[in-house]
């Protein structure tokens, strides 16, 4: 059930069907609640927990929060508003560049990467070379630095080529 609420809420809850799925389990009598809460305790989830269980609570009409001895923070209650505007949107590709709501699951991203340390690795993520910018410039592994330095200007690359594209089919 873990796995379930740690990628969903990674994806914005972009598929109702996921949430679906956890509003059935939380449904079965014999799920340890007091565990689940724990084990998202230990794990560093307790943010995406509360998250998961208050959108399933908004759009299911159930009370599994106050059954769970679950109160919504700052972030979660952040998170759940966010995500509802994916989950009304699921078909759009929010992740891919030049997407017009990139921007708002950029700001997804970054409040669901909960803690400093989190954030630090998101933003650093930002500037490491992916497998795009492999297939877009091939250099020898002995070079393999010089992808951090042209990932600026592949992404400035992606970016207008993502805008003429929405242009030309306007």
């Amino acid at each position: 059930m873990l796995f379930l609420i740690f990628h969903g809420s990674k994806h914005a809850w972009k598929r109702l069907k996921w949430l679906t799925d956890i509003h059935e389990i939380l449904g079965r009598q014999e799920v340890d609640l007091g565990y689940v809460r724990y084990k998202a305790k230990e794990f560093g989830m307790t943010h995406m927990l509360v998250q998961t269980v208050m959108l399933i609570d908004r759009l299911f009409l159930t009370d599994h929060m106050h059954r769970m001895g679950l109160r919504p923070s700052a972030v979660s209650e952040k998170l759940a508003d966010m995500a509802l505007v994916f989950i009304n949107d699921a078909d759009k590709g929010c992740d891919q560049l030049g997407d017009p709501m990139r921007p708002c699951f950029e700001r997804y991203l970054y409040a669901w990467n909960h803690g400093f340390l989190r954030k630090i690795r998101l933003m650093a993520s930002r500037f490491s070379p992916n497998p795009l910018d492999f297939e877009a410039v091939r250099f020898d592994d002995r070079f393999f630095f010089m992808y951090y330095f042209i990932r600026p200007f592949l992404i400035l690359l992606r970016l207008l080529k993502a805008g003429k594209k929405a242009n030309d089919q306007c």
